[in-house]
């Protein structure tokens, strides 16, 4: 194994890690806290998650100018960490003297205790955000690793553990920000020991930095704002508990980015060698979509199918409202699998990926208002999905004009087509003993996954050698590129 696979596979690890602590933290506050109250806790946290964009991509930079300028990482570190504690200290600043217009603004006062908290909190977890980056960027690749996963797991603890005993959320929000404190102090601490006597600031390097960040923190607040605003709309016009049913329909699968993201990698790597030699790369696009399909559209279907279950059994029975929102958003697991964002990042097209965003945020603005007023909450989530399946039609067209070929050849149209066959005819048996069984919802929804599994591995089968032999291929290819 080479030095860059055990890299990635480090890093993968520990990002596997955090992807599952992140999965599991809501799933055990959702049985601490009220339905009000958890509505709150994952609005605050939509929060948090939004303005987090606001360092303006300062931490991002050190990926740059860290492994390329050696000699001023020290320099580039405090450039970096100083913007982030100004930008914090302002945020901390807005959040606890402004809690009370903040709260008349998003449409529900009940926040307004809360967000000196949340303003604390945003402003460590700015000023915090080199703590990894540095280590990847200077190739501590281990440590870094080991930093991710203790780290998430450091924060679970100060999240759920506050949340259980108390069951109040400000105990949990406390516990947040000893978490954030935590980190700062590791960030000050190993910075300072690693780059003792250069950790300076310096004018003219941090103006470089600003504007090599700049440009892509624009993209970020567009994307960040097009993925959330559907959730700050329904929090505007739905009280704490009702929203907390729409955001644990929004429940995001990680093993979904974990595939995206090892097929997508690969993908952009060997099309960069392909290309530098003049090759044309429409075969490894076609290989890249078939690879993800033929994992992500059953993996969507029985998630939809079981919807239900998985709600209730995850949220408890008072989310099983959440069901048909989480079952629309399974729409989004069967276009992950058009990587389009990593196939323009190949040809530099970055302009289009800010495009892309506004498209799908120009969708959902559109629409929303007149779908929430339709279809109620499913509404919000079903413009979502139209937003992106319109914003990646774009792509697609443009991928095409990249690959100098036709829509007609842009996707590989007969393997996604056989991809999708076998799926539908697959749910017949487990819609069939999913509407007779009467076990809870872990078992139904367990024999009803394992039914149709079986059913869509003996119908692809049965299917022509030469498929068969090129599923097993794909199948293999995700397993190996995992560690990739």
């Amino acid at each position: 194994m080479g030095s860059s696979t055990r890299a990635a596979l480090s890093l993968m690890i520990g990002r596997t890690i955090g992807f599952a602590v992140a999965f599991v933290i809501p799933l055990l506050l959702v049985r601490a806290l009220s339905q009000q109250e958890f509505g709150i806790y994952k609005y605050l946290f939509l929060l948090i998650a939004t303005f987090g964009a606001l360092q303006f991509g300062m931490a991002e930079s050190l990926y740059y100018f860290v492994p390329r300028f050696p000699d001023a990482a020290g320099r580039a570190i405090a450039n970096a960490i100083a913007t982030l504690v100004v930008i914090g200290a302002v945020v901390a600043a807005v959040a606890v003297l402004g809690a009370h217009a903040i709260a008349q603004w998003t449409g529900n006062l009940t926040i307004e205790p809360y967000l000196p908290f949340v303003g604390v909190f945003l402003a460590l977890t700015l000023i915090s955000a080199p703590l990894e980056i540095v280590m990847v960027a200077r190739k501590a690749y281990r440590r870094a690793a080991v930093t991710y996963a203790l780290a998430d797991a450091v924060r679970a603890c100060a999240l759920v553990l506050p949340g259980v005993i108390f069951r109040d959320l400000k105990a949990l929000l406390a516990g947040a920000i000893v978490y954030g404190v935590l980190r700062v102090a590791l960030l000050i601490t190993y910075t300072l020991r690693e780059f003792r006597g250069q950790w300076r600031l310096d004018s003219a390097l941090w103006k470089t930095q600003l504007g090599y960040a700049l440009p892509f923190s624009a993209a970020i607040f567009v994307e960040v704002a097009q993925i959330n605003l559907h959730q700050y709309v329904v929090w505007a016009r739905f009280d704490p508990a009702t929203f907390a049913i729409y955001a644990a329909g929004c429940l995001q699968i990680p093993l979904v980015d974990l595939l995206t993201m090892s097929v997508a990698n690969v993908m952009m790597v060997r099309m960069s060698e392909e290309l530098a030699e003049g090759r044309r790369v429409i075969r490894l696009w076609h290989d890249a979509v078939e690879r993800l399909a033929v994992v992500l559209v059953p993996l969507a279907l029985a998630l939809a199918l079981t919807s239900y279950d998985v709600m209730v059994l995850l949220f408890t029975p008072a989310y099983a409202a959440s069901a048909p929102i989480f079952a629309i958003s399974t729409g989004a697991i069967v276009l992950a699998a058009l990587p389009v964002d990593a196939m323009l990042r190949v040809w530099a097209q970055t302009r289009l990926l800010i495009v892309m965003n506004l498209i799908r945020l120009a969708v959902v603005i559109a629409t929303i208002s007149w779908a929430i007023g339709t279809f109620s909450l499913p509404g919000a989530m079903f413009v979502t999905i139209a937003g992106l399946v319109v914003s990646k039609s774009f792509a697609v067209t443009r991928i095409a004009r990249l690959l100098q070929v036709p829509i007609a050849n842009v996707l590989p149209w007969r393997p996604l087509g056989a991809i999708v066959a076998i799926a539908l005819v697959s749910l017949v048996p487990a819609v069939w003993i999913h509407a007779r069984l009467t076990l809870p919802p872990i078992g139904r929804g367990a024999a009803t996954a394992c039914v149709y599994g079986a059913a869509y591995l003996a119908i692809t089968a049965a299917s022509r050698a030469s498929w068969r032999a090129e599923v097993g291929r794909r199948l293999g290819w995700l397993a190996a590129s995992g560690g990739r």
